[in-house]
């Protein structure tokens, strides 16, 4: 969803539009940066969550 994002974001800033759209340079480069640091190298992310998964949560 981020990679999404960004390429969203990316495309979206035509010259045409910002007067109407701003989207801060900034926000892209660390999106990017955030990708580049949680990747993997075949392309996966690993999972980093503060909680384990509770199956009770969900109905399982």
């Amino acid at each position: 969803l981020t990679a999404y994002c960004a390429r969203t974001f990316h495309l979206a800033q035509y010259p045409d539009w910002e007067n109407y759209l701003f989207i801060d340079p900034d926000m892209l480069v660390s999106t990017v940066e955030y990708i580049l640091r949680h990747q993997t190298r075949e392309g996966s992310f690993y999972e980093v969550a503060d909680h384990p998964w509770n199956r009770k949560m969900y109905g399982l």
